[in-house]
């Protein structure tokens, strides 16, 4: 009698799967038949507890912002087999320009398209090319581009498949491609397990999902040239992903950790702890800790300091700034407030006070959140270590570990407890 019990438990299971999945438009699962499917149980309490949201179809097309962080009126396309434009073929070059406020599509200074939107796939699966007009900025992509006009510039679209954005996100985020290549697989499952568990979560308007900025993450293109180090990468990791309890985890990662990684809650405090964001520490001889190139320096002026804190409205007009001093420091040693002193004292927390810093001198003069701050006379000098957050992966401790013959499976285990290695199928 029990096994029979259990057998009808589980019917009713697969049948409530089924039927829950079937509440997909049948064209969705049409275009996209790989979609994840979660152990019964998992996939019922998600539906009791999020009504509202439908399955995740985790392997559907990615849209991203492309130079989303440029203010375009104009973008060169470029591709040997020219474009099918809004259902129409052009040759290629293409210049694409807001004019009388539509767009206009130039082959050869001739206008051959105009329209408010428009949509532009390659007429084969190669590579193709766009352009900023004065040549500054240019990615290599696939998949479908839609330009619109947005606030009086171009919003550059591109819907992309899976494996495309995340094998475009590399360079960008690693600098180069030219290492271990278990630091090449475990970035490629940390870069897919983000974007897995934050689809439909980043905040942009419902035109894409994702920039390609450090917002989210630095896409810099498709790579266009072959590459066999980054190919049998992807190959081998193809599909992988760091979940917990059977969900896709953020796996966030930063350049250096400095010598140890932050708690996501101590970072940024609204976050709900995890167990596999916790601190985690490198090495006794870590490059992290000891790499002079990554120990920095900045110093600057009472005067100049209190213009910035004065933008920030820390500081009142003709405010003197007396004193900085951090007051509160997170497990890893990292600051997480910071006291600035003159007719009044604040408190300010660290993401904010970075931010301030970094932007008022126009670079990233405060690297990481680990420092100390010292006065002498009218002069205060921030030495610290590392660079980014502190949160989840360590890029120099993964390529520490990876000299040292670790795998992918023990980097990401190292950084991400109490995670397992999924695929999507």
């Amino acid at each position: 009698m029990k096994m029979r019990h259990w057998a009808y438990v589980g019917l009713a299971l697969i049948a409530a799967n089924a039927l829950l999945l079937a509440r997909l438009p049948a064209a969705e699962l049409k275009q996209n038949p790989f979609i994840y499917r979660e152990p019964a149980f998992t996939f019922w309490r998600f539906r009791m507890e999020m009504p509202w949201r439908k399955p995740v179809v985790l392997t559907a097309p990615v849209t991203i912002r492309l130079f989303s962080e440029n203010k375009l009126t104009s973008v060169w396309l470029r591709n040997t087999s020219g474009f099918v434009f809004s259902g129409q073929a052009v040759e290629s070059p293409l210049l694409i320009e807001i004019k009388d406020g539509v767009l206009n599509v130039y082959h050869n200074e001739v206008c051959e398209l105009t329209g408010p939107q428009l949509r532009a796939t390659a007429m084969d699966d190669k590579a193709f090319e766009m352009r900023t007009r004065q040549g500054s900025n240019h990615r290599w992509t696939r998949g479908e581009i839609q330009i619109r006009i947005r606030d009086g510039r171009l919003e550059i679209v591109n819907k992309l498949g899976l494996e495309d954005y995340v094998s475009g996100i590399l360079e960008g985020e690693l600098g180069s491609l030219v290492l271990n290549p278990e630091v090449l697989k475990a970035q490629l499952v940390v870069a897919r397990s983000y974007v897995l568990s934050m689809r439909g979560n980043r905040g942009h308007n419902d035109s894409y999902e994702f920039c390609d900025s450090p917002h989210c993450q630095v896409f810099s293109g498709v790579p266009h040239k072959n590459n066999p180090a980054l190919k049998a990468a992807l190959t081998s990791v193809r599909g992988e992903y760091l979940s917990y309890k059977g969900q896709p985890i953020p796996a966030f990662y930063h350049h250096d950790c400095g010598g140890m990684t932050s708690a996501v809650e101590d970072v940024w405090p609204t976050t709900t702890p995890q167990p596999y964001l916790v601190p985690v520490s490198e090495g006794a001889r870590s490059d992290c800790r000891y790499s002079p190139k990554y120990a920095w320096r900045f110093g600057e002026g009472r005067r100049s300091l209190a213009a910035c804190f004065r933008r920030a409205h820390w500081l009142h007009r003709e405010e003197a700034l007396d004193s900085i001093r951090i007051v509160r420091v997170d497990r890893s040693g990292r600051a997480q407030t910071v006291m600035v002193q003159g007719n009044r004292t604040l408190l300010i927390p660290i993401g904010k006070f970075r931010n301030a810093v970094n932007q008022y001198f126009g670079r990233e003069v405060l690297r990481s959140a680990m420092f100390t701050v010292t006065q002498k006379g009218d002069r205060f000098t921030f030495r610290g270590r590392g660079w980014g957050h502190g949160v989840g992966l360590c890029q120099e401790g993964a390529k520490a570990m990876a000299r040292q013959g670790k795998t992918y499976r023990e980097i990401l285990a190292h950084y991400f407890p109490h995670t397992k290695l999924a695929k999507l199928r």
